[in-house]
């Protein structure tokens, strides 16, 4: 079979063919090609950065091409077949699983490796909306690398800290998730090291013993393991746009009250909750039970929701897609005194407030 001379091609039809190709393993044959790939400045849907002790991983995605860079222990260094030199580290690895479209490597694990590689698909990709995942236990020294490598990342998207660990259970065939749990003072130190513009993703648990008095100051904040540590004071002061309060686990529910939401509404109206968009929660009770949504709404005027509004306006995702997920969410108009228009909806045990932001 005849060699077929890619990089003789003029470089319109030669973007179009690498295009076509899996420009990610392309790029790994040899240096050359790797700079032509790189010229071509594919830009990553997906990136993400996995430094925990359940996962130590790259993910990458494009529209039509998937990889995940696994950094695994092993023995056996033979089983690593292939090998690539980027700028004067060589790089030895596995192709396990091999779709064109889908597939996954293995390397050694070991920090310079990690490091090659990420270099590696900074470097040759457009890499954009980067998401990183730590803990404490997979990431060493977890405050300097907040601060020189997260922070000082101007394509971070969001760090999210701590895992979920699926454990084999002796009575089910299936393994079931259990929540991670991660260090108080690591908590603590990103509450009040990582820089707002960061979306903070609280996944591990920090245990039944820990308190928050500071004001949280993240923008975006999604907090999974409410359930003992995130207080009615903690809702109040926070200065984020957007505020999830969800669950890993079925009791991991918030501990917030019909009393205490209806106060931060009220709060809202009265003009003294400036900063929220959204705010999501996952509750211990059904608020549309007659009882709970009395003591919810009462002494709040609820109007007709207005489904005329432009959808973009609203902080958060969006209504319509939320709809489309779940028929049974309702919506209801909620004015503040200085005319400010925001909706509440709940279903189940959801409650959230999307706030309207009118266009000037």
């Amino acid at each position: 079979m005849e060699k077929f001379p890619l990089l003789r091609l003029p470089a319109v039809p030669l973007k179009k063919v690498v295009k076509e190709l899996n420009f990610i393993l392309l790029a790994l044959c040899s240096e050359k090609m790797g700079r032509v790939v790189a010229s071509m400045r594919f830009k990553t849907s997906v990136f993400k950065i996995n430094h925990t002790a359940v996962e130590k991983n790259i993910s990458v995605s494009f529209k039509t091409l998937n990889l995940q860079w696994n950094f695994v222990v092993s023995s056996d260094a033979s089983e690593y077949n292939y090998k690539y030199t980027f700028e004067g580290q060589t790089i030895k690895f596995n192709i396990i699983r091999l779709h064109w479209r889908y597939f996954t490597i293995n390397s050694l694990c070991g920090s310079s490796t990690a490091k090659t590689v990420e270099h590696f698909l900074r470097k040759t990709f457009v890499c954009e909306n980067i998401d990183y995942k730590i803990d404490g236990e997979g990431c060493q020294n977890i405050e300097n690398y907040i601060l020189e490598k997260v922070n000082k990342d101007p394509n971070c998207k969001s760090l999210s800290l701590g895992t979920i660990a699926n454990v084999q259970m002796n009575n089910s065939s299936r393994p079931k998730p259990f929540t991670q749990p991660i260090k108080e003072e690591h908590l603590e130190f990103v509450f009040k090291n990582l820089v707002d513009r960061i979306e903070l993703i609280v996944v591990g648990d920090p245990g039944k013993k820990f308190r928050y008095y500071y004001r949280i100051t993240q923008k975006y904040i999604t907090v999974r393991t409410p359930k003992y540590w995130f207080t009615f004071q903690n809702l109040i002061g926070a200065r984020c746009e957007s505020l999830i309060l969800s669950r890993n686990e079925r009791s991991s529910h918030c501990n917030l009250n019909p009393e205490q939401l209806n106060n931060y509404l009220k709060r809202w109206i009265d003009g003294k909750q400036p900063d929220i968009s959204y705010l999501y929660v996952e509750l211990q009770w059904y608020p549309q039970k007659t009882e709970k949504w009395g003591q919810l709404t009462a002494g709040i005027e609820l109007l007709d929701f207005d489904a005329k509004r432009n959808d973009e306006d609203y902080g958060g995702p969006s209504l319509v897609n939320m709809r489309m997920n779940n028929s049974k969410l309702k919506f209801w108009d909620i004015h503040a005194t200085d005319g400010t228009m925001s909706c509440i909806g709940c279903e189940g045990t959801t409650f959230l407030l999307k706030v309207f932001k009118s266009k000037e």
